[in-house]
């Protein structure tokens, strides 16, 4: 019976999670790039990095290839250099919130970070006082890939250094 099939809607790539290739994490860093060259006044991508240590996580040594640091992100979250990263890192053990696990690849001017669990593979923000603030998507490459389509959709926009990238009115 025709009435009876159903259709199923993808919402927003769910099904993906890990199944992104190191070259869609790759084109989804230059599209996030190339979008913040216009649409960010001043914005000037950093060089990336020839190498990275070998146990760091794999997509956050792709970002760091391409770019050490500097990648606006959500609200006023910015990606972190390979320095800062190992800074960061050494900053968040004295938390009771700390996990060996965690890599902190990003963080906002109120010293919150975006870290990835390297157990789970699970992007959460986090911070110093509480731990968790907000688990922000179950992989890395799903996190990029869903911000790239949101910024090209221009469901993002930048209202300045202070409010970064926020979602559209």
């Amino acid at each position: 019976m025709e009435g009876n099939k159903k259709f199923v809607v993808d919402q927003g790539g769910s099904a993906r999670g890990a199944n992104i290739s190191p070259e869609e994490v790759n084109q989804a860093v230059k599209d996030i790039v190339n979008w913040q060259k216009t649409g960010i006044p001043g914005f000037v991508p950093t060089q990336g990095l020839n190498e990275v240590p070998e146990n760091m996580h794999r997509i956050v040594g792709l970002m760091l290839k391409q770019h050490n640091g500097g990648i606006n992100l959500q609200e006023t979250f910015i990606t972190l250099s390979l320095n800062q990263i190992r800074e960061s890192a050494e900053l968040c053990r004295v938390s009771i919130h700390w996990n060996a696990s965690y890599i902190p690849f990003a963080r906002n001017a109120e010293g919150e970070y975006f870290i990835v669990n390297t157990e789970n593979g699970e992007v959460i923000q986090w911070n110093l006082d509480s731990g968790v603030v907000d688990q922000l998507c179950k992989s890395l490459e799903l996190y990029l890939e869903t911000f790239r389509n949101n910024l090209l959709c221009r469901k993002l926009q930048y209202l300045g250094p202070d409010c970064g990238l926020i979602e559209s009115v």
